[in-house]
């Protein structure tokens, strides 16, 4: 007795239109907007529609823009975690208690450092200022520590 085999290939639909989201500019199409009323729908949101009777993004999520995916987002969540493996903010599983971990620290530090080479002369102004001024408040911040723990960066 021969057992056939099925497979389900759905997901790879699902991943193309999920490329497609994507691909838009942020915020802007119809892929995006249809992927945000689904949302919404599922979520049990009203949809919202301007006056041409598109959807729109709500405006009741004011976290939405800090969700947007690009550089200065990306470097502020990388600031994020040297800050709490500096014990300089709590960690956000941990409640008010402190993770010192200098060790992760530093390799943040140096990644900002990477990214701050790789990206040399393709940032906008603001970019850079905040990945200069991050980066030696987070290296000043760093020497304190080491020096607080006895020059071990364990």
């Amino acid at each position: 007795m021969e057992h056939k085999k099925s497979i389900d290939e759905g997901w790879k639909e699902s991943v193309a239109g999920e490329k497609e989201v994507l691909k838009q500019p942020s915020g802007q199409g119809p892929i995006r907007e249809e992927v945000r009323e689904e949302q919404r729908s599922s979520a049990g949101e009203p949809a919202q529609k301007d006056p041409s009777g598109s959807p729109t993004p709500s405006n009741d999520n004011p976290t939405a823009d800090a969700m947007e995916v690009n550089f200065s987002n990306y470097i502020t969540s990388l600031i994020y975690q040297v800050l709490i493996f500096l014990g300089q903010i709590p960690h956000p599983a941990g409640g008010e208690e402190i993770h010192k971990n200098l060790q992760q620290a530093k390799l943040l530090i140096d990644t900002l450092l990477m990214l701050r080479d790789k990206t040399q002369n393709n940032l906008d102004s603001d970019e850079k200022a905040l990945l200069e001024n991050s980066l030696y408040e987070l290296q000043m911040k760093y020497v304190e520590e080491l020096k607080k723990d006895g020059g071990h960066d364990r």
